[in-house]
């Protein structure tokens, strides 16, 4: 009963900040998979390794997010009947997706990179169908749509989902989620070649202090210090 009361408080998500919090060290995460396998929590052990595979891609550990989504691809067959619980899945898989094409693209000519940009847009189409039977998740599955978007050129599409992503984030009140969303256009806006300079009426630069202000104010430390690490703080 502790075990299952344990994983119950401390669900995956919850691991997954405390893990974020703490310089993403996956201890406690890997206690909280241990105790579902052991209860036979499948759903719970499905959705545990699809964001310790989010973890992985955020810290650059591609196999290992890769050998994490396999795991969880096991038990697939139960998480889709269940849109809620498939989703972390989906995301998980677009994320290492959009890793490896987005440093595909970075390294190689265009077309040598066709097979990835292809895989990674069937996983962003399956990821934003899921998603908009999960409310909470659809302005992050857009936030992503909109990166693959501007990874493959279509900056156009891109600015449109992510103002969709920043619609439902105001409307839904998930303002952790809308801080991450300027800060990531911020950040695709001054890249080199970015054919918008504003959005929403802000510059990249006022973007990025609208996500430095959330953070603050949310007291999202783990974000205010990846953004310090990345220098993009004045």
């Amino acid at each position: 009963l502790g075990s299952y009361l344990w994983v119950q408080r401390y669900g995956p998500l919850q691991v997954a900040g405390l893990a974020r919090q703490a310089g993403y060290d996956v201890t406690l995460f890997n206690e909280g998979l241990d105790f579902a396998a052991n209860l036979g929590m499948d759903m719970f052990v499905h959705e545990f390794y699809s964001i310790l595979a989010r973890l992985q891609v955020m810290i650059g550990k591609i196999s290992s997010a890769k050998t994490s989504l396999l795991r969880a691809k096991e038990y697939l067959a139960l998480a889709k009947a269940m849109p809620y619980y498939h989703s972390q899945y989906l995301i998980s898989q677009s994320l290492c997706d959009l890793h490896r094409l987005e440093s595909a693209r970075q390294a190689l000519p265009g077309k040598q990179t066709d097979a990835l940009r292809k895989k990674a847009d069937r996983s962003i189409s399956r990821m934003t169908k899921n998603a908009r039977k999960v409310a909470c998740d659809l302005p992050e599955a857009l936030k992503i749509q909109g990166v693959f978007f501007w990874i493959v050129g279509q900056h156009r599409k891109a600015m449109q989902s992510w103002q969709n992503s920043v619609r439902l984030c105001e409307q839904m009140g998930a303002r952790v989620e809308l801080s991450r969303v300027f800060l990531e256009v911020g950040q695709r806006l001054a890249e080199t070649g970015s054919r918008y300079h504003e959005f929403g009426g802000s510059n990249a630069g006022m973007l990025t202090q609208k996500a430095r202000s959330l953070f603050e104010e949310l007291t999202l430390t783990c974000d205010l210090d990846e953004l310090e690490r990345s220098g993009r703080l004045d």
